[in-house]
């Protein structure tokens, strides 16, 4: 039979793709950061955040959200020195050269650093807004989830398995891969 080694190839290959496909796990595809659950989008893939000290160029690189200096550093809490709302922690806002708590839900604002929730909307401090909720930026969706075409939508989980047919598919026939989000 001409076909018999291909036959052995083939499912030796199925075997072998499906010990690996269950070892190997792909990261999740991303666009921009926000899409990431750790929200770090680094070259088309989710990246997990950086630790306190380790070196940064950017905000989203660092879990604490905040990079000094080319480091990781964490945010301050109430209370703790700052020279603006970026140097100090979630819910607080830096005024007078302080972090200060920020303003619970139906308080005035007049910027969305002013209020615990992080959200400000018609000047009054409001909950983000999760699944299917009308947003036009980011700061809209609560957390887990990020604003796009005007409705916020679930992140994406950090590692999607990568399935012994994605594996043969990516493998074997390349050509029939989708394209990237």
């Amino acid at each position: 039979m001409p076909y018999r080694p291909f036959l052995i190839i083939g499912v030796f290959a199925l075997v072998l793709t499906g010990v690996v496909g269950y070892f190997v796990e792909a990261e999740a595809k991303c666009r921009r950061n926000a899409e990431c659950p750790s929200n770090f989008c680094d070259r088309g893939s989710c990246r997990d955040l950086k630790k306190k000290g380790r070196r940064c160029t950017a905000y989203a690189e660092c879990a604490s959200d905040f990079c000094d200096r080319g480091r990781c550093r964490p945010r301050r809490a109430a209370g703790g020195g700052c020279s603006g709302n970026e140097h100090c922690a979630d819910g607080n806002y830096c005024e007078r050269g302080k972090c200060r708590p920020g303003a619970p839900e139906d308080r005035r604002c007049t910027h969305y650093d002013y209020c615990a929730s992080g959200f400000c909307d018609r000047g009054r401090c409001r909950p983000r807004r999760v699944a299917g909720g009308l947003c036009s930026g980011d700061e809209h969706c609560a957390d887990g989830f990020y604003c796009d075409g005007g409705r916020c939508k679930k992140k994406r989980s950090g590692r999607e398995s990568y399935t012994t047919g994605r594996f043969i598919r990516d493998v074997f026939f390349p050509w029939l891969r989708p394209p990237a989000p």
